[in-house]
C-alpha cells in the first residue's frame, strides 16, 4: 500500500492540484462572507421593502451562493480529511466537482438576467439590444452546461480535464466575450445618456465607474482562467478560477444594488442645496426690481400717466414636480439619469425669471 501510494504521489504535483484548489476554497470563503454582508445590507435598505421582486431575486442569489460554497467545502473535505491517507483518491473524480461546475453557469445566467434587465431599461426597451444580449447569454449557458455534465461521466479527474480541453477553452472564451459585451454595452448606453449638464454627467460618470469596476475584475478572472487552461491543462488552476467566477458575479450584482443608495443620497443632496439657493433668488430679484423702478419712476409731475405696475412673474417650475421623494426606489440607471436631467433643467430655468410691466401706455 505504501509503495503504491508513493508511486501515485510521484506522478502528482500537490502544489498545482490539491494545493491550488485549497487556495481557491479559502478565497471563495472570503468572498462568501462578503456576499452575506452585502445581502444583509440590501435586506436592511428601504428598497428591499418596496420592491418584492428584487427581494426574491436577491434571495435566489444568496441560496445559489450558499449551495455553491457547500459543494466546494465538501469537495476539499473529501480529498483532505476523508481520504487523507489515500493518494489514489486524488485521481478519482468526486461528483461534487461536477456539481459545483454545474452551478457556475446557472449562477452566471441568473446574474446575467439582472444585466440584461438594465440594458433593456437603459436602451428604452430596445428589442435588438436586449435580444442580442439574451442570445449571447443563452448560448453561453448551453456551452457551459455541457462541460460539467460530461465531467460527471468520467471517473478520473485529470482525464476528464484533459479530454474536455477543447470544450473548456471554447466555453471560457465565450464567457470572456459575453462579459465584454455586457460591460461595453452598459457603458455605451450610459455615455449616450449624457446631456451636457454638469450634475447629470457627473452622476452618469459615477455609474460608468461602477459598471467598469464590478465587471472589469470578473473579466480579468475569466481571462486568467482561459490562459491557465491553455498553458497548463493538467493542473487545477482553471478549477480555482471557475470557483471564483460565481462569487464575483453575485457580488457584482449586490454591489450594484447597494450602491443605488449612495447615488440617491448624492442626487438628494444636490437637489436640497440647489433648492435652498433657488428659494432665495426670487425674493432678492423682486426687491431689486422694485427698488430699480421706484428710483427711476418717482416723478409723477413729469409723466402724468399712471405709474406702471410691476409684477415679477417666474416661469412655472415648482420643485414639488421634481422631488427626491418621487424618485422610484427601484434601482435603475434610467430613473437616476432622468431625475438628474430634470433637476438640471429646473436649475437652468430658474435663472430666467421674466418681469412683465403692465398698465403703462407707451403711445
Amino acid at each position: 500500500m505504501a509503495a503504491a501510494a508513493a508511486a501515485v504521489l510521484s506522478h502528482i504535483d500537490l502544489n498545482t492540484t490539491i494545493g491550488v484548489g485549497f487556495v481557491g476554497a479559502n478565497i471563495t470563503s472570503m468572498l462568501f462572507g462578503i456576499t452575506c454582508l452585502q445581502a444583509v445590507q440590501y435586506y436592511r435598505s428601504d428598497a428591499a421593502q418596496n420592491d418584492r421582486f428584487l427581494w426574491y431575486y436577491v434571495s435566489g442569489l444568496t441560496l445559489l451562493d450558499i449551495t455553491h460554497q457547500v459543494f466546494i467545502l465538501q469537495t476539499f473535505y473529501h480529498y483532505t480529511i476523508t481520504h487523507y491517507d489515500d493518494p489514489v483518491a486524488l485521481l478519482k473524480n468526486y461528483p461534487l466537482i461536477g456539481a459545483s461546475l454545474l452551478l457556475t453557469p446557472l449562477s452566471d445566467f441568473y446574474c446575467q438576467m439582472f444585466y440584461i434587465w438594465r440594458i433593456w431599461r437603459l436602451s428604452n426597451r430596445h428589442k435588438y439590444w436586449t435580444g442580442f444580449c439574451l442570445l449571447i447569454g443563452l448560448t453561453h449557458l448551453s456551452f457551459n452546461l455541457d462541460m460539467p455534465i460530461k465531467t460527471l461521466k468520467i471517473p478520473e479527474l485529470l482525464v476528464a480535464e484533459t479530454s474536455l480541453e477543447n470544450l473548456g477553452i471554447s466555453s471560457l472564451s465565450l464567457t470572456c466575450f459575453k462579459e465584454l459585451v455586457y460591460v461595453s454595452t452598459l457603458c455605451y448606453l450610459l455615455i449616450r445618456s449624457r446631456t451636457g449638464f454638469k450634475k447629470t454627467d457627473s452622476i452618469i460618470t459615477k455609474l460608468i465607474v461602477i459598471v467598469i469596476s464590478t465587471g472589469g475584475f470578473t473579466i480579468a478572472v475569466d481571462i486568467a482562467g482561459l490562459v491557465s487552461y491553455i498553458v497548463a491543462p493538467t493542473t487545477l488552476f482553471v478549477f480555482m478560477f471557475q470557483m471564483l467566477i460565481p462569487k464575483l458575479l453575485i457580488n457584482a450584482v449586490l454591489t450594484s444594488l447597494n450602491l443605488r443608495g449612495f447615488v440617491q443620497k448624492l442626487t438628494r443632496s444636490n437637489n436640497n442645496s440647489s433648492f435652498q439657493m433657488n428659494s432665495l433668488i426670487p425674493s432678492m430679484k423682486t426687491k431689486l426690481y422694485k427698488s430699480t423702478f421706484q428710483s427711476t419712476l418717482v416723478e409723477p409731475e413729469i409723466d402724468p400717466k399712471p405709474m406702471p405696475q410691476v409684477h415679477c412673474v417666474e416661469e412655472e417650475h415648482s420643485v414639488r414636480k421634481i422631488s427626491p421623494g418621487h424618485l422610484d426606489l427601484e434601482y435603475n440607471e434610467t430613473s437616476v439619469i432622468k431625475f438628474a436631467q430634470a433637476q438640471a433643467e429646473f436649475e437652468d430655468s430658474s435663472k430666467r425669471d421674466t418681469c412683465i410691466v403692465v398698465g403703462h401706455d407707451t403711445s
